[in-house]
């Protein structure tokens, strides 16, 4: 009963929370909002913790604070979330800025991606959308030199790779870390989305070649335009958070409602098919349509809606949308998406004899003598994993 209570608290706060963010285009949600927060029975505790969690809280200031009824202390409380986003963010566009210079002295071309690049462009206000990390995406033969003229800026490799150069080979981005307070986070991409499949199925060429000029701080660099921005956003917050996230459906919406004059739904479909990428775009879009009162012109949904997802687009967000994947599962998607035998074999080798630096660090091994011991362990780890609900 307990736990029910809390699925079903959990479920009013994200409602509540969606309609105060989605009031911004839909006036209507702001007096269904009302009606919520005016019952007797309204608790903000569950509110506030929802939106703290999703990173909400500067949008719920935005929202709630020319509003009428709202308790003060309320307010006060959003109101010191967006002061410390506001902080973060600015600290984040200075060490951003830095690292623009460097890349433009050096002529390496990069295009900025998700909350960095729609914090300035699409909201306004960078304090409004939280930033976490910065996300960049650069061509593939330019990420060890990249990588190199961050060195002088404090930037490190946040773990140790499964053996030397293997997320080069397997993965689709790097995460570099500079130490401080507060750290500063650098995803650096080189395929746009985290799956081994997509890794060789999307055009990167189209998207570099659609990109459109942007500027931090007077420095120029890029952004995706806006059929790949929106169908990277789609297809992002589908293959790598299942659709879930409040902030993402918030950037996801508000795009649509600032840019809906400026898509080329014509182009943004024939890519969704090319790229194998239409069940992402029409389950986003519906839930945007649906819950977040965004209004998209009937003949465009009609369009979307008549696209058909192929059988082996089907096939791979099906094995993503599991919650808590094992191990071995997780091991078995990937393999599966890998073209090429060689390849899969090669994949499996590193992962199952990975290097004695990164044993050390992933098992937290005291003495180096006990680390072939713990080959086996990690092997039956994964096969228990088989076995995990």
């Amino acid at each position: 009963m307990i736990q029910e209570n809390l699925f079903a608290q959990n479920l009013d706060s994200k409602k509540f929370i969606r309609l105060c963010l989605s009031s911004r285009w839909n006036p209507a949600y702001r007096s269904l909002a009302a009606e919520m927060y005016n019952a007797a029975d309204f608790d903000w505790a569950p509110i506030i913790a929802q939106a703290q969690k999703e990173h909400t809280s500067p949008l719920m200031y935005r929202a709630l604070r020319n509003l009428e009824d709202i308790p003060p202390e309320i307010i006060q409380l959003f109101y010191t979330d967006y002061l410390w986003w506001a902080r973060r963010n600015l600290l984040t566009f200075h060490d951003l800025r830095k690292l623009l210079q460097v890349l433009a002295e050096n002529d390496i071309p990069v295009i900025l991606l998700k909350g960095v690049a729609l914090a300035e462009e699409l909201y306004g206000n960078v304090a409004l959308r939280p930033l976490s990390d910065m996300d960049v995406l650069t061509h593939l033969e330019d990420r060890r030199c990249l990588i190199e003229l961050l060195e002088p800026l404090n930037y490190k490799l946040k773990e140790i790779e499964v053996h030397d150069a293997s997320t080069f080979e397997y993965e689709n981005e790097i995460v570099l870390v500079k130490e401080g307070e507060p750290k500063s986070y650098l995803d650096l991409h080189w395929s746009l989305l985290d799956s081994m499949y997509y890794q060789h199925a999307v055009d990167l060429d189209w998207f570099w070649q659609t990109a459109v000029p942007a500027s931090v701080d007077g420095i120029e660099t890029k952004i995706l335009g806006p059929e790949a921005q929106l169908l990277h956003l789609c297809s992002h917050l589908m293959i790598h958070h299942r659709n879930e996230g409040m902030l993402w459906f918030n950037d996801i919406a508000l795009f649509l409602q600032t840019y809906q004059t400026e898509l080329n739904w014509e182009i943004l479909l024939e890519r969704a098919v090319q790229h194998e990428l239409v069940w992402p775009l029409q389950n986003t879009i519906l839930t945007v349509v649906n819950e977040w009162g965004v209004e998209v012109p009937q003949k465009n949904l009609d369009h979307l809606f008549l696209l058909d997802v192929s059988e082996n687009e089907r096939r791979i967000h099906e094995r993503r949308r599991m919650y808590n994947r094992p191990v071995a599962r997780r091991f078995y998607t990937d393999l599966s998406e890998i073209p090429g035998w060689k390849s899969k074999v090669r994949y499996a080798l590193l992962n199952f004899f990975p290097s004695p630096a990164y044993m050390k660090r992933r098992y937290g091994i005291g003495r180096t003598y006990f680390t072939p011991l713990y080959y086996p362990y990690r092997w039956l780890v994964g096969l228990a994993s088989i076995f995990k609900l």
